[in-house]
C-alpha cells in the first residue's frame, strides 16, 4: 500500500507572491524518480500542526491510536473504533466515542483540520481539571465544550479531504 505523508509548510510571515511552484528533484539514488502532488491549501493565515507534538489516546481502537496524529495518510487502515471482530459498538448517543490529544505543556489553538473523517458531528472539548489528574480518567465535569459541529462529511474520494473546525478565536488548553 502506498501511504503518503500530509505536510504543513509555513512560509515566512511576509511572502508576497503571484505564484507557487512545487518541484521534485530526485537524486540519482532514488528508487522512484517520479513525484506525486495531490493538491494544496494555500492560506493567508500562518498555521502550525501541533498534533504530532501530542500524545494521542482514544476510548476505543488503542491498537491504531498512533495513527491519529502521525501525519501519514493511512487510507483504509487509519484509526477506527470498530473492534477487530467487526462488531458495531453501542449506540454513540448511549456510549460516545472520544479521541484525545494531550500535550506536556499548554498550547493555544484557533481551530482544527480534521482529515478523512468517519463522523458527521462532534464536540470539541478542553480539559479544565486539576493538573494531578490524567485527562483520560477525569470526570466529564472537568471538561468544557468549546465548539459543537455538525454536518461534517467524509469527502472521499476527493482530494485533500479536510473539514475545518474554527474555534472562533484563540483557546488555551489550560485556561480556567
Amino acid at each position: 500500500m502506498d501511504s503518503g505523508h500530509d505536510a504543513l509548510w509555513v512560509l515566512p510571515s511576509v511572502t508576497p507572491t503571484r505564484a507557487l511552484r512545487f518541484a521534485h528533484a530526485a537524486p540519482v539514488t532514488d528508487p522512484i524518480f517520479g513525484g506525486k502532488f495531490t493538491g494544496a491549501y494555500v492560506l493567508s493565515s500562518r498555521l502550525v500542526n501541533l498534533a504530532p507534538q501530542a500524545m494521542a489516546t482514544a476510548k476505543s481502537g488503542a491498537r491504531k491510536v498512533g495513527r491519529l496524529n502521525d501525519e501519514i495518510d493511512d487510507g483504509s487502515v487509519a484509526w477506527d473504533n470498530l473492534p477487530p471482530n467487526g462488531d458495531r459498538p453501542n449506540s454513540i448517543a448511549e456510549d460516545p466515542e472520544w479521541v484525545m490529544l494531550t500535550w506536556p505543556n499548554p498550547v493555544t489553538i484557533n481551530g482544527l483540520a480534521s482529515l478523512g473523517i468517519g463522523y458527521s458531528a462532534a464536540e470539541v472539548q478542553i480539559y479544565r481539571g486539576p493538573a494531578n489528574i490524567l485527562p483520560n480518567v477525569a470526570p466529564d465535569s472537568d471538561w468544557k465544550t468549546i465548539q459543537t459541529v455538525s454536518g461534517l462529511r467524509n469527502i472521499y474520494p476527493g482530494v485533500l479531504p479536510v473539514n475545518w473546525i474554527d474555534m472562533g478565536g484563540a483557546v488555551n488548553t489550560l485556561a480556567i
